[in-house]
Formats: structure tokens, C-alpha cells, sequence
């Protein structure tokens, strides 16, 4: 795996796809379930990295209720990489080269930090104010993202 400069790394823009909050209920102090998903696209002849989160949460309940204020957030972070050509690498089976794992994580940990902020800020004064995306690995948080979309494509094959 390569090492990254920091330097070369530059975020282009943010776009925010889904940002909505369903509100039911009063407020829960019993947490909050997650569920977040990443992907990283990558086109080198222009030198971007995409990387794409995908959050949702829902509130923790302890009554029959069943109304739970749950958040659906989507974000979208453009990042332009100097000599981004150099930070691909092969990846068999796939039959064309992938964005390193160190440079990977390392924009996803900048996504997902900037998601946090972004979520915190956003959600203030809404019932889901005080939820905050947890601190992660991101290199385990990637993996898991490619294990769980390669067992929707798997599954929709069988179909």
C-alpha cells in the first residue's frame, strides 16, 4: 500500500443528496440504532475520488409505541488527488485498478469526520439533536461497506 501525502489531497465540493428527518414521538434517551454504508468511485483521468456515505439512524425506544424519529442523511464528497494515477492499485478479481486502501481510508475518515460535523450542526433543534456519528475505522467500515454490497449483488444474481 502507498504512502499518502495529505498535502496532494484536496476536497473539491460536497453535495448532500438526502438530508430528512422523520419525527415521531416524543424524545428518547435509549440511543440510537445505525446504519451506514460507503463507496468510493474514482475516475483518474481527471483525478477525483468520490466518496459516498450513506446514514441512517433511528431512535431507541422502550414503549409500544412504535413512533421512532428516524434521520436518512446521503452525502457526496468530491476530492481532487495530485498524481492520483500513482495511488492505484491492482486488485484481482477485479479487471481494472481500485483506489489504494490507505488513500481510501483516509478520504473516508475526512467524509465521514465532515459528516459528523455536519449531521451535529444540522440536526440541532430537531427531535434528533444530540445524535452523533460514532468514531469508526474506517478501513473497517469500507470493508464492510463491499461485504454487504457484494452480498445484495449476490443475492439479487440468485433472484
Amino acid at each position: 500500500m502507498a504512502q499518502v501525502n495529505i498535502e496532494k489531497i484536496h476536497l473539491a465540493a460536497i453535495e448532500t443528496p438526502e438530508f430528512s428527518i422523520q419525527a415521531a414521538g416524543g424524545p428518547s434517551d435509549k440511543g440510537y440504532t445505525l446504519n451506514q454504508r460507503v463507496s468510493v468511485e474514482h475516475d483518474v483521468a481527471n483525478t477525483f475520488v468520490l466518496i459516498s456515505l450513506r446514514v441512517a439512524c433511528a431512535q431507541v425506544r422502550d414503549d409500544e409505541s412504535n413512533q421512532t424519529t428516524t434521520g436518512r442523511f446521503h452525502f457526496r464528497f468530491f476530492f481532487n488527488i495530485d498524481d492520483l494515477g500513482d495511488l492505484m492499485v491492482e486488485s484481482p478479481p477485479n479487471p481494472f485498478p481500485i483506489v489504494d486502501p490507505n488513500l481510501a481510508a483516509t478520504l473516508t475518515s475526512i467524509a465521514y469526520s465532515t459528516a459528523r460535523g455536519m449531521i451535529w450542526a444540522r440536526t440541532a433543534g430537531t427531535p434528533l439533536e444530540g445524535f452523533g456519528l460514532p468514531i469508526i475505522n474506517p478501513m473497517k467500515l469500507l470493508v464492510e461497506s463491499s461485504q454487504a454490497d457484494t452480498a445484495e449483488k449476490n443475492k439479487a444474481q440468485a433472484e
